[in-house]
């Protein structure tokens, strides 16, 4: 189980560029974080959810969760969840091969509308047995054990790109995009404004729905309501202040659109499990930032 700030190091100081480990139990202490590698989430077994940058997830068996290095993420789970956690450095596919970028498109290519999850489908027991091939490998350790990795990464994620093609054709995918994009002045309006009051009148007429579609709409588009995306988008920007600058947790508390420090706290312990006292102190382990 992973408990990390909002930046993780993985990978530093090792002389491969690859990981590969299983996560499992019931999760509740993680935090909101991002990483330099990028990261593929295939679920095993049990549920949960994962928060990645703006959109949340019910993650489900055979789904695969494709996390680049920009996007900050947290998995959550309140019952038994397994799953293969996958990390590597974009160089240890395109460095010797010059097509090298197709193979990360499920990572980079997100579109308006899709988004970062794909259903192993008909490729679920090939993309299990190529995780437990490179396995093997990273457990083996000789000389020519990442050129076997490579391989079998490469026809994972052609597999994945076969079948993601597949379902960008399917009617709940298309339905799924089409949902988007009759939100995305909202998504927008609230990207740009969220340290404002907003209201669900303001983002309908935005969308010329009434509140009850809009509702629907916004739903079936990010997995959220309105109030929970208003929620992750004020905490990640709580978060880059606490990471970035000096400022006090009060300061950061209205800056972030919060009336009082007290609703505040409470939506960044609802979110990130912690308070943003604590939060801010694991960034700062010695304790000199101890601003609140």
């Amino acid at each position: 189980m992973i408990s990390a700030p909002k930046k993780e190091a993985f990978l530093e100081g090792s002389g491969l560029p690859f990981d590969l480990y299983d996560a499992y139990g019931a999760c509740q202490d993680h935090f909101l974080h991002y990483h330099d590698c990028l990261e593929l989430n295939y679920v095993l077994s049990g549920a949960g959810i994962n928060y990645i940058q703006d959109r949340k997830y019910l993650m489900r068996p055979g789904e695969l969760y494709f996390i680049n290095s920009q996007e900050c993420h947290i998995a959550v789970s309140t019952e038994q969840l397994r799953m293969k956690v996958l990390i590597f450095q974009p160089s240890f596919i395109w460095q010797s091969n010059p097509d090298g970028y197709d193979y990360l498109r499920p990572f980079f290519d997100h579109e308006k509308g899709w988004d970062n999850c794909v259903d192993a489908g008909e490729q679920r027991e090939r993309v299990l047995q190529l995780l437990i091939w490179m396995e093997e490998e990273k457990k083996r350790g000789e000389e020519d054990s990442p050129l076997f990795i490579r391989a079998y990464l490469m026809e994972l994620l052609a597999c994945v790109c076969r079948e993601r093609s597949r379902q960008q054709g399917d009617q709940r995918w298309i339905g799924h995009r089409q949902a988007y994009q009759r939100i995305e002045p909202a998504i927008t309006y609230i990207r740009q404004h969220f340290s404002q009051e907003i209201t669900l009148e303001q983002l309908a007429r935005m969308t010329c729905m009434s509140r009850t579609y809009f509702c629907a709409y916004f739903k079936r588009a990010t997995g959220m309501n309105v109030r929970e995306y208003l929620r992750l988008t004020r905490i990640n920007y709580a978060r880059l202040l606490m990471t970035t600058t000096d400022c006090p947790v009060t300061e950061i508390c209205y800056r972030c659109g919060y009336n009082s420090l007290s609703s505040f706290n409470e939506a960044f312990r609802q979110l990130c499990f912690t308070t943003p006292t604590e939060y801010r102190r694991t960034l700062d382990p010695c304790g000199d930032n101890e601003k609140s």
